[in-house]
C-alpha cells in the first residue's frame, strides 16, 4: 500500500527568503511481501540521468516560498518493495482572455509542456531514483504542479528512464513513461494574421505583473523561443497546426526577426492563441530536455538518524508527453489553491486578471483536492490523505480526509491476476467472472514489467479495445538474417494476442 498525507501550509502575510518544509505528503506502502511468481523484477536502486542545467529556476519556476509553500511527503512501509514516484504537471488551463496563451495557475512556465520531479536520495556517493524499503522524503511542490497536478507510483524502477523493447527491440523512443533525454519536437502558441499572411507570430506570454499598475499581467520578462535561443538561427522546423495550409509547414528560423517565423505559403485566415508543435529535422533535436538534481530534502529511513539525503530531480521537455497507459504505474492526482494568488497577500501580483471573477475567490483560500485514479488505470494499490488540516472554528489542526486501498502490493496483485485469469472448463470460477466473457478473464494491459499486471477501467477499457484497432506504444520488432525484418504495433491488451497488430506481405522485400 502507498499512502500520500498532505498538510496546507500556514497563511502568511508575505513570503520569507528561505527554504522551508512546513507541510508533508506522508506517503507509504503497506507489507509487500510477494512470491516469485508475482515478485516485480525491476526492483532496486537506479541512478538519476545526468544534469543538463544548473539550477532549479533553469527546469521550472522556483518562486513559491515560506508560508506559500505546499509540501508532499511519500513513504515507502515496505520492507523490501523499492518505489517510484515522481510529480507530472504540463499547465494546461488557459487565462481567461486576453491572456490566451498563458497558463492562469502559472504565467511564470510556458503552457502545454511536460514538467516532471523525480524523488530519490543520494548515498553521498550516486545520486538514485525512487525510494528504498521503510524510508520518506518530504519535498516542495513547484507551482506548475499545482492545478491538476499528478503523483506517478510505480514498481517499476527499469523502465522509469529507459525505452522498452523487450528482447529484440521496438518500442518508440521514451516508451513506455515517455521520458526524454533530448526534445525533438516542442510546442508553444502562435497567431496568424490573415492581413500579414506571411508569417506565424508566436503568442507573448504573461509571465509577469505590475506592481505600480494594480498587478497588471505583464509580457515584459517574455521572450520567444528564437529570441531566447532555443530555436536556433537557420534551423529548419516543421510546425503543425490549425490555419497553416495542409495543416503543415517548414520554416527556417531567423534570429534578425524573433517574435515570428517566415512561412513558405501565405495563409487565408487569422487564428487567435492556438497551439502549434514543431519538430525537428531528422537525426537533429531542438535542445536537450532540462534536468537539474536538488538536493537537501528531509530524509528517513527506519533504524537510522534523519538526514537531508532527498533529492529531486526536476525535468522540463517542450512537448506535454503524459507516461502511456501500458506503463506500470497508479495515477493519483493533487490540486492545490492558496494565498499565493490573494493580490492582498501576495501584494503586486494579478491573479485575478488571469484567473476571472468566477475562479479567484476559490483561488485564494489555502485547500487542497486529491483523488486516486482508479477509474482510468488500476495497478498498484495507493491512498492519499491530508494531515494536520486546519479545522474551521475550532483553531486546530487534525489529519483529514483519507481515500484509497489499504491492501498490499501483494494481495492487490493477486487479486488483479485472478481477474485477468481463465477459469478452468467446468471448474472453479478463479476471475469471479462466470461466463460473462466465455470463461475469459477481464483484460490486461500488454506486460511491461513481468508479472506487474495493469487493468485498463471504464472507458479505457474499450478506448484501448482491438476491436477500434487500440495500439500498444511496444512493437512486435524481429529481424532476420537476411536483415528483412517485421517492425509493426501490438496490440495494447492482451485480448488482442501477442503478434503484430499488421504484416506486409507480397511485393514488400524488406518483410
Amino acid at each position: 500500500m502507498m499512502v500520500h498525507r498532505w498538510r496546507k501550509s500556514r497563511p502568511r502575510p508575505l513570503p520569507s527568503s528561505g527554504r522551508r518544509r512546513p507541510s508533508a505528503i506522508r506517503a507509504w506502502s503497506g507489507d509487500w511481501l510477494l512470491e516469485d511468481r508475482l515478485l516485480m523484477t525491476a526492483n532496486g536502486p537506479f541512478p538519476f540521468p545526468s544534469p543538463t542545467v544548473g539550477s532549479v529556476d533553469a527546469v521550472l519556476y522556483n518562486g513559491v516560498t515560506g508560508g506559500y509553500e505546499k509540501t508532499v511527503t511519500i513513504t515507502n512501509n515496505s520492507p523490501s518493495q523499492w518505489i517510484y514516484a515522481f510529480l507530472e504537471g504540463q499547465g494546461s488551463r488557459q487565462a481567461v482572455a486576453p491572456y490566451q496563451g498563458t497558463a492562469a495557475f502559472d504565467p511564470y512556465d510556458p503552457s502545454n509542456q511536460e514538467y516532471r520531479g523525480y524523488v530519490g536520495y543520494t548515498d553521498g556517493t550516486t545520486d538514485y531514483a525512487g525510494l528504498p524499503p521503510l524510508s520518506s522524503v518530504t519535498i516542495t511542490v513547484p507551482l506548475v504542479f499545482w492545478d491538476s497536478g499528478r503523483i506517478i507510483v510505480s514498481t517499476d524502477g527499469a523502465n522509469q528512464f529507459s525505452t522498452y523493447g523487450g528482447a529484440d527491440g521496438g518500442s518508440p523512443v521514451g516508451a513506455p513513461f515517455n521520458y526524454l533525454d533530448s526534445n525533438t519536437q516542442a510546442m508553444f502558441f502562435g497567431n496568424l494574421d490573415a492581413t500579414q499572411p506571411d508569417y506565424l507570430n508566436f503568442t507573448p506570454i504573461y509571465n509577469g505583473f505590475d506592481p505600480a499598475n494594480g498587478g497588471m499581467p505583464t509580457t515584459s520578462n517574455w521572450r520567444s523561443p528564437v529570441a531566447s535561443g532555443l530555436f536556433r538561427d537557420g534551423q529548419v522546423l516543421t510546425v503543425r497546426g490549425p490555419g497553416l495550409p495542409g495543416g503543415a509547414a517548414q520554416v527556417t528560423v531567423d534570429a534578425a526577426d524573433p517574435n515570428r517565423l517566415r512561412l513558405p505559403s501565405p495563409v487565408s485566415t487569422s487564428v487567435s492563441a492556438q497551439e502549434y508543435v514543431f519538430q525537428a529535422s531528422t537525426n537533429e533535436i531542438i535542445a536537450p530536455t532540462a534536468r537539474y538534481i536538488e538536493p537537501g530534502f528531509a530524509f528517513t529511513t527506519q533504524g537510522a538518524p534523519a538526514t537531508t539525503n532527498g533529492l529531486v530531480m526536476w525535468y522540463h521537455a517542450l512537448f506535454a508527453q503524459l507516461p502511456n497507459n501500458d506503463a506500470p504505474y497508479q495515477l493519483t492526482e493533487i490540486s492545490f489553491r492558496g494565498t499565493f494568488y490573494d493580490p492582498a497577500i501576495n501584494t503586486g501580483t494579478g491573479f485575478q486578471y488571469l484567473l476571472g471573477p468566477d475562479v479567484i475567490p476559490g483561488a485564494k483560500i489555502d485547500s487542497i483536492d486529491y483523488d486516486i485514479s482508479f477509474v482510468d488505470t488500476i495497478n498498484m494499490p495507493v491512498a492519499m490523505s491530508a494531515s494536520n488540516v486546519a479545522i474551521p472554528n475550532v483553531n486546530v489542526t487534525q489529519p483529514f480526509g483519507w481515500v484509497g486501498s489499504g491492501q498490499s502490493l501483494d494481495g492487490f496483485q493477486r487479486a488483479v491476476a485472478a481477474f485477468t485469469s481463465t477459469n478452468p472448463a467446468g471448474g472453479a470460477n478463479v476471475n469471479d467472472l462466470g461466463t460473462y466473457f466465455d470463461g475469459r478473464g477481464y483484460p490486461s494491459y500488454l506486460p511491461v514489467d513481468p508479472g506487474n499486471v495493469k487493468l485498463p477501467a471504464g472507458q479505457n477499457l474499450f478506448l484501448a479495445s482491438p476491436a477500434i484497432g487500440g495500439a500498444a506504444d511496444i512493437q512486435f520488432y524481429k529481424t532476420f538474417s537476411d536483415n528483412s525484418f517485421i517492425r509493426q504495433p501490438l496490440y495494447a491488451l492482451t485480448s488482442g494476442g501477442t503478434g503484430p497488430i499488421t504484416l506486409s506481405v507480397g511485393g514488400d522485400p524488406i518483410h
